[in-house]
């Protein structure tokens, strides 16, 4: 049949849409979605901005990372939240959650939503550090991440997943490596690696610190009366041996001088037993914490895996932990972590800026949480600048190795060897790092 000039245009212009729409389906697309924001005196806003690079709309996936609710493989999207959550209140009503179970924060679209886009926002902007900064070519090959939203199950290098009824996890976050199934069975694949976020949980101050060797108030108590008493106690002897050499043990102005140091000594430990109470009203009576709405955690984490060719993510040290919270400060341009976010978070969080002197506990007792690392790398970038001081952190991980690397040797010497290669003037900057380590009691 012969086509008329009209029809020969119509024919062509829906061939044309039908093109464009197709195209469209097959490249990433833009869409607005709240996420967790920083603003500039180190608050939080939740407000809308792009989220580039999405495999479709109303699908939380681009090509580096693939959200995923709990052990689901596929991409969680709008039809899926709402599912969700009919599910949830369907499940509730059959069987009402215990007092346990209902401590566990309930999730309604609007949170779904904001958990998804949030870690999918924070984990694209953290990839982006390392590959256009750090320029690292290991992050730019990096296979797709799998992020899962309020995953209870532990970790088990031999399956993926501990059953389900094995101690269930919340209020923390973890990143895994890659692995095979230790028996290959129906189902159970080889997995990459992914960055898990568990669900908050509001759990009592008192549960958690019956599980505690010991009230931390009581560590705080006895570093404070190392420092403070030998003072105390040393002035007292002086005295005492001056006035037996001067023959003046019995007057007066002796007696009331031990009676006023003595005195001293009571009001202090008063003070501290007074201190030790008020500190139960001062802290926050419920910890929680919502890992996937804190940016910082974010950062973190995909930090862990961004370091893994050296440093795996499967044991957490000093070390470990400090160097992906530099790197996660550094993202987040602020040494202090999970501050300020008491809506996500009762954590007390971590800051940088503190000046703390080496203590060798910190490594006998493994004090991962410790913001001792944090603090000296980010101090180190304070002398060396932002930029310089950034590679120089980021080339000591090819010294390093999770499981024996400590702070007073195997950091200091990855930092003064990875200065060989990444500094301008290795001679005059190694005597910077050297010193400034020193300075810390390293």
């Amino acid at each position: 049949m012969k086509r008329t000039n009209t029809q020969k245009i119509t024919f062509a212009l829906l061939y044309s849409i039908s093109t464009v729409l197709a195209a469209d389906s097959a490249f990433a697309v833009s869409e607005n979605y709240p996420v967790v924001q920083r603003e500039k005196h180190g608050g939080f806003e939740v407000a809308p901005i792009a989220i580039d690079g999405l495999k479709a709309r109303d699908q939380f996936e681009t090509e580096h990372f693939r959200v995923s609710y709990k052990k689901e493989e596929a991409a969680l999207t709008l039809d899926r939240i709402s599912g969700i959550v009919a599910e949830k209140k369907k499940a509730d009503a059959e069987k009402p959650p215990t007092s346990d179970e209902a401590r566990v924060t309930p999730r309604d679209e609007e949170t779904l939503k904001l958990l998804a886009a949030n870690v999918l926002y924070h984990a694209e902007k953290a990839r982006a550090f390392f590959v256009d900064v750090l320029k690292s070519e290991e992050v730019k090959k990096m296979e797709q991440i799998v992020v899962r939203l309020d995953l209870t199950n532990r970790y088990s290098q031999f399956e993926r997943f501990t059953n389900d009824n094995y101690q269930p996890q919340f209020n923390n976050a973890l990143s895994i490596e890659g692995g095979t199934p230790f028996k290959p069975k129906p189902g159970l694949n080889p997995w990459g690696r992914e960055m898990w976020f568990r669900p908050r949980k509001e759990i009592p101050i008192g549960e958690l610190l019956a599980q505690m060797p010991e009230d931390p108030a009581n560590a705080q108590l006895r570093q404070a009366r190392q420092t403070l008493y030998p003072m105390q106690i040393d002035l007292v002897i002086r005295d005492t041996l001056y006035a037996i050499f001067q023959g003046r043990l019995t007057t007066p102005s002796f007696i009331d001088s031990v009676t006023r140091q003595t005195g001293t000594l009571i009001l202090m430990e008063g003070a501290f037993q007074v201190l030790k109470v008020v500190n139960r009203f001062l802290i926050p009576q419920k910890f929680y914490l919502d890992t996937a709405l804190v940016p910082e955690i974010v950062y973190h984490e995909f930090s862990h895996l961004a370091l893994s060719d050296s440093m795996k993510p499967d044991v957490s040290t000093p070390v470990n932990e400090g160097m992906a919270d530099f790197f996660a400060a550094s993202i987040g341009g602020s040494p202090k972590l999970a501050k300020k976010i008491k809506e996500f978070s009762t954590a007390v969080g971590k800051n940088g800026k503190k000046r703390q002197f080496f203590q060798i506990e910190y490594e006998s007792l493994g004090k991962a949480q410790s913001d001792f690392v944090l603090g000296l790398l980010w101090g180190l970038r304070e002398k060396l600048g932002e930029t310089y001081a950034t590679q120089v952190v980021f080339g000591a991980r090819k010294f390093l190795n999770t499981k024996d690397s400590d702070i007073r040797d195997g950091l200091v010497r990855a930092l003064l060897r990875s200065c060989d290669t990444s500094c301008e003037s290795p001679l005059r900057d190694r005597m910077v790092i050297h010193q400034f380590l020193q300075d810390r009691g390293l």
